[in-house]
């Protein structure tokens, strides 16, 4: 067999400042990822594809930035939606020891908002940051699983995650 491709990855964006501490953005933009030759051999049996698509997304999203406190304390807020093309999952085969493969969903949709918090602290060179998601993320098209089971679309799509969260600390010296 043989694999063509190729992908371009445009990007359209715009902000607006309403002052020097509060702007808004826009953002269109198309992703890839290019598809490939699964090491795991494909037989009759073991229903591994040979080849996995090339993947691609569509990502829109509109921020809020804001600055306070003589720019000491920085608050985010981005809504967004994306929309796939063959999105690329992992899969294991069945049966005795599984083993990883790639392979393609239809299509899938997701959406949501993240948000950012960071403080420069009075401390010189200590920041604190908090960020967080909240994310829905759905196959729009049926697909067969590892199984061979046909699955309705709806499905979360597999690797994402409904909520994510991080805390840090940074010391610059």
């Amino acid at each position: 067999g043989s694999i063509k491709e190729k992908g371009v990855a445009p990007k359209f964006s715009a902000t607006w400042h309403f002052s020097p501490d509060i702007s808004l953005y826009a953002t269109a933009a198309k992703g890839y990822r290019f598809g490939g030759l699964n090491d795991l051999p494909s037989t009759a049996t073991n229903g591994v594809p040979a080849f996995y698509k090339s993947d691609s997304l569509w990502n829109y999203e509109l921020g809020l930035r804001t600055a306070w406190l003589h720019n000491t304390l920085h608050a985010d807020l981005t809504p967004y939606y994306i929309d796939y093309k063959n999105p690329i999952v992992s899969q294991n085969t069945q049966g005795g020891i599984p083993i990883g493969y790639k392979d393609n969903v239809g299509a899938a949709r997701a959406y949501g908002v993240e948000t950012s918090l960071l403080w420069k602290t009075p401390l010189r060179g200590l920041s604190l940051l908090l960020n967080g998601a909240l994310s829905e993320s759905h196959t729009t098209q049926a697909f067969r699983d590892s199984s061979g089971a046909e699955l309705e679309p709806g499905q979360e799509l597999p690797g994402s995650s409904h909520l994510q969260y991080t805390a840090g600390a940074n010391y610059l010296r």
